[in-house]
């Protein structure tokens, strides 16, 4: 919805100096007994109107306008935030710009190989990690495959299998995220020439 623009120009009655701060009026008799009055003030200025229609348009106003308690400028904040309503502030829109911006890079922290099994690895330093394995496998089944870590979460971005033979390879990719960069302890399932490689991402 568009801003609405109010009018900014209201002006007041400014009597003549003849009527000494006075305003005059003539009652007239009505033909039912009773009376009006009848405005005969001489005026340098006459005034605005403001009745009904201009209180609405400013409370309208005011009800579309943002709420400052609902504007959220803390990213943590907006993340943490479970309720409709609310509003992304300008400062929390520059920091989320600013995130956006930065180059993500990835360090090898690991990389191993072996005929089958499991390969445990400790890592620390990063609060998010990415896991590559790829290996083979004389059984199709997926359940027996894929990685576990000690604290934090885990997501599967992909899995790309084939197959030739009796034989079937496969290779995982996932995102560990820890939260911290204290220590966590990765788990890696395999069955046939399993190969894995960690990154920490920044």
């Amino acid at each position: 919805m568009a801003k609405a623009n109010l009018p900014v120009n209201f002006k007041d009655d400014i009597l003549k100096e003849n009527m000494n701060g006075k305003r005059r009026f003539n009652m007239i008799q009505n033909g039912d007994g009773t009376v009006s009055f009848e405005d005969v003030t001489e005026y340098t200025q006459v005034g605005s109107t403001f009745g009904a229609a201009q209180i609405n348009a400013t409370n309208t106003a005011v009800n579309n306008a943002a709420d400052a308690s609902k504007i959220i400028d803390n990213l943590e904040t907006i993340k943490a935030n479970t309720q409709s309503g609310y509003i992304a502030g300008a400062l929390a829109v520059k920091a989320l710009n600013s995130n956006l911006s930065k180059q993500i890079s990835f360090k090898k922290l690991h990389s191993s190989a072996q005929d089958s099994g499991i390969t445990n690895v400790s890592v620390s330093g990063y609060s998010q990690y990415l896991l590559v394995m790829c290996y083979g496998s004389n059984n199709d089944n997926p359940l027996d495959w894929g990685c576990s870590t000690s604290r934090g979460t885990t997501v599967q971005l992909g899995q790309q299998r084939s197959s030739r033979t009796s034989v079937a390879g496969a290779c995982s990719a996932y995102i560990i995220n820890v939260g911290d960069k204290n220590s966590v302890n990765i788990s890696c399932r395999y069955h046939n020439n399993g190969a894995t490689m960690i990154f920490g991402i920044e």
